[in-house]
């Protein structure tokens, strides 16, 4: 099977456009054919002589925003040789495909659990297409000395991947940024890093071989309650919350659904819970991590270790409450709201601190530094694998080196911003 590269009509168009919408504001499993035909002021039953089913709208956004996103980016390459031209060329197609069809990119993103494993297979591999595509484009800097060769190749792949993709999570129309000042923007930091002075930022360690962690002694109440965060997750994470019962998470632990309702109140008090105990823990390590650092240099690198490192040691409670935190209401959704305001706020100070401390540069506004440092390190817990060659605080340490002093060769000159209107 392969992925459809036909360009829909202006009629199959709005009906994706519509599905997309639905599917980034409900998620794909909450919303409905039913829902779908209401909102396009159709009958049910009329939908489905347009599409078989809803899965086969789901694979045709992520198949149409994909093969779009390819076939502009190897047309942009086209024209280009140099190999910083041709980075440019392909970060600024990049940023203008996702800008212009959004919610199809970020359900191509965020959905692709819903289809079927051969569909998925279909999705990824287009995906990887692209991805070999900027990795291409990244080796040749390197060769060429316009790219730094102490960091492999892979990881400048997987910063600029991240970089990108997220700005679908926080961009939103009217944004004082347009998709071309994004794309400076995007440029200058990933090449040039936030330090005020990039040659000041420690390279990248060598990285010794992991030391087991002690674990902390907890009573039994405290072990059962974390088997449950830490299952509910997981299932939350890996197929969502609609989708997701008690009757399951009590089977995955090993008891009774009665069982189950001795430690939480249902399953929207158990979403509750694992979103609001990873924020709390993210913003509690941040702290930790960088109270009493008086050299701000120093205490901007610790907030971006302890970031990374919290958010994937808890990986799949942040994942849980990226992806499925929209599918609770009232006091429990301002809860997650506000906890993440908070985050975000304490990462914005630091910032601030460190621009006014003169460690950072202060062209570009804290508050787009914070949205691209989130960028850079948050898609993080979705590919994120245990087992792979990285730790968490190892991440970490890339993470802030590239961030802070940003991915092209020593000595290169950085391209002046003009962003004081913003």
């Amino acid at each position: 099977m392969a992925l459809t590269s036909r360009t829909p009509s202006p009629h199959r168009s709005r009906l994706l456009a519509t599905s997309a919408e639905l599917f980034w504001t409900h998620g794909y499993r909450a919303t409905t054919t039913r829902r779908i035909a209401a909102t396009l002021g159709l009958q049910q039953a009329t939908l489905y002589h347009h599409v078989a089913s809803k899965e086969d709208l789901l694979y045709e956004i992520c198949a149409s925003s994909l093969s779009q996103l390819l076939r502009a980016s190897e047309t942009a390459l086209a024209g280009a040789t140099a190999p910083l031209e041709r980075f440019d060329a392909l970060v600024r197609t990049t940023i203008h495909e996702l800008l212009a069809n959004q919610r199809e990119h970020a359900t191509m993103i965020f959905e692709l659990r819903g289809l079927s494993p051969e569909r998925r297979t279909d999705v990824l591999q287009t995906l990887d297409q692209y991805r070999g595509v900027l990795l291409k484009v990244i080796e040749d800097g390197q060769r060429a000395g316009v790219l730094r060769s102490d960091i492999e190749a892979r990881y400048l792949e997987l910063a600029m991947f991240n970089l990108l993709t997220w700005i679908l999570v926080w961009h939103r129309p009217g944004e004082a940024l347009s998709a071309e000042e994004l794309s400076d923007l995007v440029i200058e930091v990933f090449l040039h890093g936030a330090a005020a002075d990039r040659g000041v930022v420690p390279p990248v360690q060598p990285w010794q071989p992991a030391s087991p962690e002690p674990e902390p002694p907890h009573n039994e109440a405290v072990r059962t309650a974390q088997r449950i965060f830490a299952v509910s997750a997981r299932l939350f994470r890996s197929q969502g919350y609609d989708a997701t019962t008690a009757r399951e998470i009590a089977a995955v632990l090993g008891i009774q659904k009665a069982s189950l309702y001795h430690h939480t109140r249902g399953k929207a008090h158990l979403l509750h819970q694992v979103c609001t105990s990873a924020l709390k823990q993210i913003r509690t390590d941040v702290q930790a991590a960088t109270e009493g650092v008086a050299d701000p240099l120093d205490r901007a690198r610790r907030l971006v270790i302890a970031h990374v490192t919290s958010l994937l040691r808890y990986q799949d409670q942040h994942a849980a409450a990226l992806l499925e935190s929209r599918a609770l209401s009232g006091e429990h959704q301002s809860d997650v709201r506000l906890l993440k305001d908070a985050h975000e706020s304490l990462v914005r100070g630091i910032l601030e601190g460190a621009q006014q401390g003169g460690a950072l540069r202060t062209d570009i506004p804290a508050k787009y530094l914070g949205l691209l440092l989130f960028s850079l390190t948050n898609r993080s817990m979705l590919w994120y694998r245990p087992d792979g060659a990285l730790r968490p605080e190892q991440l970490g340490e890339l993470f802030a080196v590239l961030f802070l002093a940003g991915a092209a060769a020593p000595g290169a000159k950085s391209c002046l911003l003009h962003l004081d209107a913003i």
